[in-house]
Formats: C-alpha cells, sequence, structure tokens
C-alpha cells in the first residue's frame, strides 16, 4: 500500500507561482529588482539586495564591513549551520564560537562580554529554527565597542521581534530561500539593510558575483516544479528514493557565489503575498505542538521569548534519552511524518580551530539529543495530534 509522508519542511508551491517564474525567463533583472521592492515593504527596511544563497548574501555582508573595520574576528553560536563558517573564512575572516542556551537553544547573550575581544567584528545572531535570539541583548552587548550586529534569518522569515520583523533590527539581517526555507525559490538568499553607507558597500561586492548561465536558470525552472510537487504528501512519499539523495546530511566543503535570477525573484514575489498567512500557519502549528507536549519530563521545548512570534521552519524537542529520540523518530515515519535530527555536531566538533572537546556543553548536548518536527503550512490538524499522540505515548 502507497504511504503518503509530511515531508519535514514544505511550502505550499502552487502552478500559479511556477508560471510567474517561466514568463520572468531571461527578463534582464526587472523580476528581481520588483522582488527587492516587495521585500523591503515586507519587511519595513530602506534597502533589500539579493544574492544566489543566503550564505553568499552573509559572505556579502561580512565582506562589506570588512571595508568599513580591520577587525577580523565573527562570534556565532556554536550550534548552527556549518556552512557559515565557510562564508566567514572565505571573506578572509575569524570565526568566534559562543556557547547557546539550553532553554532558547539560541546564542548566549550572557556570554558575550567573554567572547567579544578587540578584534572583533561583528556577532552573528541567528534565530534558529525560526525562534527570535536575545536581539536586544547582543545590541546592547556590542554597543560602542564598535561591533556589529548581523542577524541569521535564513530559517526565521516571517519571524516578529517586539512587532519587527526578524531581520530588521541589527546592522544587517540575511535569508535564506533554499527548498527547506520559509520562502524557498529552491535557492537564494537576500539581505536586508537600513545603512545608506552598507548597502552601497554590499551592492559594490555583489557586483563581483557570477552570473547564472541560460542553462541553469532554464535548469531551476525544473527544480522548482520537482519541488512544487515534492509538497504533496502522496508524490513525496511515492518519490521519496529520489527525494532522500538530495537531503544530504554531509558537512558542506564550498558553495556557490551567484546571484538571484529573474525566475526566482518571479516565484519569490507571488510567495512574498502569502507570507503573512504562512508565518501565522507556523506559528499556530507550532504553538499547538507545544501545548500538547508540555508538561513532559523527558523532554525540554524550547523557550519562546517574550514580545515573539516565531514563524518555525520547525519544531525542535530535545529528548533527555537518545533511545527515546530514535524510538520517536521511527514510530513517527511509520505512521508517515518525517522528523529530522538537524545539525549532528557542535561546530568545534566539526573544524579544528583550537578549541577542546568539552567546549561548548550545551552546543554538543542539543546536537546530540535534538528532533526537529514539522509544522509547516501543509501539516493538517490531524497529523499535528497524532505527533502528540505518539511522543506522548513513548514518552
Amino acid at each position: 500500500m502507497l504511504k503518503s509522508r509530511i515531508p519535514i519542511v514544505a511550502m505550499p508551491i502552487s502552478p500559479g507561482d511556477i508560471f510567474s517564474g517561466l514568463r520572468a525567463f531571461n527578463a534582464g533583472g526587472k523580476r528581481i529588482q520588483e522582488f527587492e521592492d516587495s521585500f523591503t515593504g515586507t519587511l519595513g527596511v530602506k534597502y533589500a539586495v539579493s544574492a544566489g544563497s543566503g550564505k553568499a548574501a552573509f559572505y556579502l555582508i561580512l565582506k562589506s564591513l570588512a571595508k568599513l573595520s580591520d577587525k577580523k574576528e565573527v562570534v556565532l553560536p556554536a550550534y548552527t549551520d556549518a556552512g557559515l563558517v565557510l562564508a566567514i573564512r572565505q571573506a578572509g575572516l575569524k570565526p568566534v564560537f559562543c556557547d547557546i542556551y539550553p532553554e532558547t537553544f539560541n546564542l548566549a547573550a550572557s556570554l558575550l562580554p567573554e567572547v567579544i575581544s578587540g578584534n572583533t567584528l561583528a556577532v552573528l545572531a541567528v534565530h534558529m529554527f525560526g525562534l527570535a535570539c536575545e536581539i536586544d541583548i547582543i545590541a546592547q552587548a556590542t554597543k560602542n565597542k564598535g561591533v556589529f550586529v548581523i542577524e541569521d534569518c535564513a530559517q526565521a522569515l516571517g519571524t516578529r521581534i517586539n512587532g519587527r520583523m526578524s531581520g530588521t533590527i541589527g546592522d544587517a539581517g540575511f535569508y535564506s530561500f533554499n527548498r527547506g526555507k520559509n520562502l524557498p525559490t529552491y535557492s537564494g538568499g537576500c539581505i536586508a539593510v537600513n545603512s545608506d553607507e552598507l548597502q552601497q558597500a554590499i551592492i559594490a561586492e555583489r557586483e563581483l558575483l557570477d552570473e547564472p548561465g541560460i542553462f541553469l536558470q532554464a535548469g531551476l525552472l525544473f527544480k522548482l516544479a520537482g519541488v512544487s510537487l515534492a509538497m504533496n504528501r502522496l508524490l513525496y512519499g511515492l518519490f521519496y528514493p529520489v527525494i532522500a539523495p538530495f537531503k544530504s546530511n554531509s558537512m558542506p566543503r564550498s558553495f556557490a557565489m551567484l546571484e538571484y535570477t529573474d525566475i526566482q525573484a518571479a516565484v519569490g514575489i507571488s510567495l512574498l503575498r502569502r507570507l503573512s498567512e504562512f508565518s501565522a500557519a507556523r506559528l499556530a502549528n507550532g504553538l499547538f505542538l507545544m501545548e500538547g507536549l508540555k508538561g513532559i519530563d523527558s523532554i525540554v521545548l524550547p523557550k519562546i521569548l517574550p514580545d515573539t512570534a516565531p514563524a518555525f521552519n520547525r519544531l525542535p524537542v530535545v529528548f533527555k534519552d537518545t533511545r527515546l529520540r530514535e524510538k520517536v523518530h521511527l514510530q513517527l515515519w511509520d505512521e508517515g511524518i518525517e522528523s529530522s535530527y538537524m545539525y549532528p555536531y557542535a561546530l568545534h566538533q566539526v573544524y579544528d580551530l583550537g578549541y577542546k572537546e568539552n567546549d561548548f556543553p550545551n552546543a554538543v548536548y542539543l546536537a546530540g539529543h535534538i528532533l526537529t518536527l514539522p509544522v509547516h503550512p501543509l501539516v493538517p490538524r490531524q497529523n499535528l495530534e497524532k505527533i502528540v499522540e505518539i511522543v506522548s505515548g513513548l514518552c
């Protein structure tokens, strides 16, 4: 019997969205400009600058900030996407790790005074899983020290912090439009910035990126159509053996330095019109699971900071017993619900930067005990109820 499956991450991409991309083929950059204008309006910022990926966007910010300062260190949480370290190194800078809070799963802002040095260029404030980090406290810790604050909103487009959109509070914010993110155009990224000087520096750096060739652009249409189809539960289950190889958990060794395309921008414009609707669904689904799972002693749910509304990319749950985590993971899969272990290592376990194995204990613990659950707009209520039933029953 063919079993449908709920993917761990998804976003409704309609045939109309794909057709918008088709119509924009070889539009000479016009749709990119329209997308950037739409993005600034959605976020409430002065400038938006697109790029071929979230990591490329981060790289552009770093290269631009390095023109404004001779400092070389970038502080980031010890649990996050390992590819961020590649961008820091490629920009000619040095990554410096900081542990996370065991309650929020985000950077421990209280530790920053011990981590920031006279050579710190920037602190990367990552809103992991769509959960807002303590961006205000991070900004306060860097105040009057000549240290920039960059918001990593790769998983947090749509998250609100004190009424503002994530990515608009620090000196710059960046977003990812990869196929598993909150606004997937298969790949791509964007930068939010209010400073005229920084925006001009970023634009100058973007001029150095490679322009995708016509065959790559054509391939994006087929890939976007494939992502759209794969988000259907029945098709995801049917074609999972084909889809699985694209879900590699191997550590990144490089990333493409490309410009965004009109095709992706056109799809992005179409999806942006429904972003608030999708963000509300992510929040409601995440809160439903948290309410259903609260009070279970064998798991730890993330703390949501006051006056924040997460647009969950997925819901992280920490299992005190890793064997129990495995049982839940397998039982959910048997019921047609995909879950994920996310990043399996803390960053100092991936890159040899002179740290000791027992450094950053909270990051190490999270990496070994986390299971993430689907909360995207395509998860039906009965499947959310099934998740609660399985976790509660096994715990």
